[in-house]
């Protein structure tokens, strides 16, 4: 696979519609336009490399890396649409399959994405970078992996449902289908806030997603402030992997036979709220580490210990160890209920300033009604939204 069928340069309010385009390296490249329009378009079977990894071993050179983009590097790695620098984009009723990626995005503001089938690529389903204040809605995004073989190695090699880096931040992410990709959504500030650290991918709301089966993580968010509200999350290794995660909300959501729930490093000012945890290993797991890597400026330019948590109102049913803690001080554990455990609190070193209230151990916990949360974060849904979650029959695993 190799060209560029379509290119569209500097202009405003240009809609393409009914197009198809197969065995390009991109479908579609637009920059610099002004509420561009994709409707019902088709961008299906183009640039796939083989993957070198087989059923025994993985191989390592199947890794992507979407760290850099501020010079199109990530068009090494094709695209059915790759939008640079247009805002006010919609893009509607679009399928891509087959590809490595579906739709990149690199500074582009203000878009709205919706009833769109991106899934069984090979990369991503959605990608942005430097790209804010975008709706990203009822979209299949399911099967956006690789790096898996079952029962030999589960690494999904930096593929995902959704991804987002770089200052990308106050995007909308609600009723989308990203199960069955290498992380269901995965978030990392940027090399800039690595840096410097300054900035961060903050802002964003996760709403009402179905981030389940991942091999690796259903929602990865790192280095960032951000709010993960009303999600499902089933079947992966980590439900939230969150390192360095700063006044963060994580609320209502389902998190369901993980190897961990909710993982957090470094975390500071965050709030697990009313999160229904049912059949994981383990719970809630807050940390820190020894030391910090000598070479992240993030670490030498901030204060990173994990301290100042909220856990509240949360149910854990069937979680041998609902909550690890150690290291981190100020901690309010409060109003939780605990059913089907092995041991309530691990700490394998001290904690500080833990506060443990109004806890309550039961022998049962009902699951039905677990998305309970204020309606002022509700996100409404649009009204030709479709409804993207695959079937409850369907199987899961």
């Amino acid at each position: 696979f190799s060209g560029l069928a379509i290119r569209v340069e500097n202009g405003s309010r240009i809609t393409i519609k009914n197009l198809t385009v197969k065995g390009y390296k991109v479908a579609l490249l637009a920059e610099g336009v002004d509420s561009l329009q994709l409707i019902d378009c088709d961008f299906s079977y183009n640039y796939r490399p083989r993957l070198k990894s087989i059923r025994e071993r993985e191989d390592l050179s199947d890794w992507l890396s979407y760290h850099q983009n501020d010079e199109d590097e990530w068009l090494r790695y094709g695209a059915g649409i790759y939008l640079k620098q247009c805002d006010f984009a919609l893009v509607r009723n679009v399928r891509i399959t087959g590809n490595q990626n579906g739709l990149l995005l690199s500074g582009c503001n203000d878009g709205l994405f919706y009833n769109n089938r991106f899934h069984f690529n090979s990369g991503l389903g959605i990608g942005l970078y430097r790209s804010s204040r975008n709706r990203v809605l009822h979209n299949q995004l399911d099967w956006n992996v690789r790096g898996y073989s079952h029962g030999f190695y589960e690494r999904g090699q930096d593929s995902a449902g959704i991804l987002c880096y770089e200052q990308s931040n106050d995007n909308v992410f609600a009723y989308n289908s990203a199960t069955h990709s290498g992380d269901g959504f995965f978030l990392w500030a940027g090399q800039s806030t690595m840096n410097t650290g300054e900035g961060g991918c903050n802002g964003n709301l996760l709403f009402g997603n179905d981030f389940s089966c991942a091999p690796t993580n259903g929602i990865e968010v790192t280095f960032s402030s951000n709010a993960l509200v009303g999600n499902r999350i089933e079947e992966c290794k980590y439900g939230v992997w969150g390192g360095y995660s700063w006044k963060s909300l994580i609320q209502a959501n389902l998190i369901a036979a993980c190897r961990y729930g909710i993982a957090i490093e470094h975390g500071q000012d965050n709030a697990l709220l009313d999160n229904l945890l049912l059949d994981d290993s383990i719970g809630i797991r807050l940390w820190e580490r020894d030391r910090q890597p000598a070479d992240w400026g993030y670490a030498q330019q901030r204060e990173v210990a994990s301290r100042a948590y909220r856990i509240e109102g949360n149910d854990f049913s069937k979680v041998a160890f609902p909550l690890e803690i150690s290291r981190t001080t100020d901690l309010q554990i409060k109003g939780n209920q605990f059913a089907s455990f092995r041991r309530i609190l691990t700490e394998t070193h001290p904690n500080e300033r833990l506060s443990y209230v109004d806890n309550a151990k039961v022998a049962g916990i009902d699951t039905a009604g677990w998305a309970v949360f204020p309606d002022s974060l509700r996100v409404a849904p649009l009204p030709d939204g479709m409804d993207a979650f695959l079937p409850e029959e369907h199987l899961r695993g």
